[in-house]
């Protein structure tokens, strides 16, 4: 690649992929997976997927998002952050 070259002259379209975890009030909710387990989640899902169509912004970058439920989000976050430190200190 030419360092001049612009890249609009590259690339026709940019994809984004994310991964976003969410507290979830099903897994709180629910320990297996059951008939109603899996009414309530794909309820959760119709619900998060209607508020992002909803703020939907006009752009020509494609946003690849997968939502990865857990049952407690601060938890995670704590777990993750204090093995992060144990590993630092390796």
């Amino acid at each position: 690649m030419n360092q001049h070259q612009n890249l609009d002259n590259i690339y026709s379209s940019i994809v984004l992929p994310r991964v976003c975890t969410y507290s979830s009030e099903t897994l709180r909710k629910h320990d297996s997976v059951t008939n109603e387990f899996l009414t309530d989640f794909a309820n959760e899902c119709h619900k998060l997927h209607k508020v992002f169509i909803d703020k939907r912004i006009k752009t020509s970058v494609e946003v690849l998002l997968l939502l990865l439920p857990v049952p407690d989000k601060i938890v995670l976050i704590k777990e993750l952050d204090n093995r992060l430190k144990s590993m630092q200190g390796i």
